[in-house]
């Protein structure tokens, strides 16, 4: 589990957060996002499928989500 830091309060304006995920001795890694709530169309969350933000793009999420389709990685590294 991960968060932006703001708790039950609303993110804070031009806010940019990032993640890396890695799991040693992995072939893949498979994330699950559930309750997004993002201003949709202007906020995003990116998953890289590697250490950094050049790396292919998984996922773009925007706007307010229950739940997002399972992400897979094709590795052991995901940057969010």
């Amino acid at each position: 589990s991960f968060s932006d830091g703001s708790g039950s309060s609303n993110y804070g304006n031009n806010s940019n957060c990032s993640w890396l995920i890695s799991v040693q001795n992995a072939c893949s890694i498979n994330l699950n996002f559930n309750n997004v709530h993002l201003e949709e169309d202007y906020d995003f969350i990116y998953v890289y499928d590697g250490p950094s933000s050049v790396y292919p793009v998984l996922a773009s999420i925007t706007g307010i989500l229950n739940t997002v389709p399972p992400i897979h990685s094709t590795g052991s590294i995901l940057y969010i």
